[in-house]
């Protein structure tokens, strides 16, 4: 009796072999999300985004699409499937920008912020990726409410970035842009709580609210 009070009150650790790249691939996400949304956001100028250039190609991209795999091996598919997904928009994020800066000196990749339709194309792509984030929020509601509420946000955020980017010159789009970076900035903040509050689980049995079912 004694013994299973103690249980119920202090769960007991994973056992060892119980390995998730669920940890890594929230980090990986919610710490370059944060860089970005620095910017987004208006906390920092826009320049800091060559910064975040590093961590978006190996943190946020290859970091987290390794966690992907990891998680495939594992016969998670929702979490194999979106650790991937955001990891091959990170490394996309970073290496267009480093064509870019690239063409800057050689002339070698011409399309960019200076390009005609650039704005439309760019809201486009936010926006495909508000859809496809709303899409995986739908598959969270038998999921730990912190995970829910990470692509809430998430989605929320891309939508903002798009109406932000369609015409950056507007009131409106501005403000819509720094909305989108506040928002981003939750996202990125839940994710890394849920990073933790995985490990925590796995290291000391502790649950936080919100890491479980």
């Amino acid at each position: 009796m004694v013994h299973k009070f103690a249980e119920a009150h202090h769960p007991p650790a994973h056992q060892p072999g119980q390995i998730s790249a669920g940890p890594l691939g929230l980090m990986a996400f919610g710490m370059t999300t944060l860089m970005l949304m620095y910017v987004e956001a208006g906390w920092l100028e826009p320049g800091f985004v060559d910064v975040v250039v590093c961590y978006a190609i190996f943190f946020g991209g290859a970091a987290q699409l390794l966690a992907g795999m990891w998680e495939m091996a594992c016969g998670r598919t929702f979490s194999a499937t979106a650790f991937s997904s955001y990891g091959c928009f990170w490394l996309g994020f970073g290496i267009l920008r480093v064509l870019k800066q690239q063409s800057l000196h050689d002339g070698g990749f011409a399309w960019g912020p200076s390009s005609a339709g650039f704005e439309t194309g760019e809201a486009l792509f936010l926006a495909q990726w508000g859809v496809m984030s709303l899409l995986y929020f739908t598959l969270t509601f038998k999921k730990p409410r912190a995970l829910q509420f990470i692509f809430l946000t998430v989605t929320i955020a891309f939508f903002l970035l798009a109406g932000g980017h369609a015409n950056p010159g507007s009131k409106v789009a501005q403000d819509s842009r720094v909305a989108g970076g506040y928002v981003g900035l939750l996202c990125a903040a839940s994710a890394v709580y849920l990073s933790i509050g995985e490990m925590q689980y796995e290291t000391y049995g502790i649950r936080w609210p919100g890491c479980t079912v």
